[in-house]
């Protein structure tokens, strides 16, 4: 898995504002055939001009941190608030 401070490292300086599959390869880690049948799904941001599929670095790194998971400790706070609301409405 690509930590977020990998990322960050190389995006800086690395990749222009806008790119191919080849270099969106790079930066997600996915294979190109992975990132072709995403743009099949649209699961991924991507823009298209004529043949060209071009992806904007902004978006993609969006799109990577997107699903975080919670951490234990968020998922029972959020479980007692929500029992804690419940309890005060009846």
């Amino acid at each position: 898995m690509i930590s977020p401070q990998s990322i960050q490292q190389s995006t800086n300086s690395d990749f222009p504002e806008t790119f191919g599959k080849n270099e969106c390869s790079q930066l997600t880690g996915y294979a190109v055939n992975t990132i072709s049948k995403m743009i099949c799904e649209k699961a991924i941001f991507f823009y298209k001009r004529n043949a060209k599929v071009i992806f904007k670095k902004s978006e993609i790194l969006e799109w990577l941190l997107t699903n975080r998971v919670q951490t234990v400790e968020e998922l029972i706070e959020e479980k007692e608030n929500s029992l804690f609301s419940q309890k005060l409405k009846n």
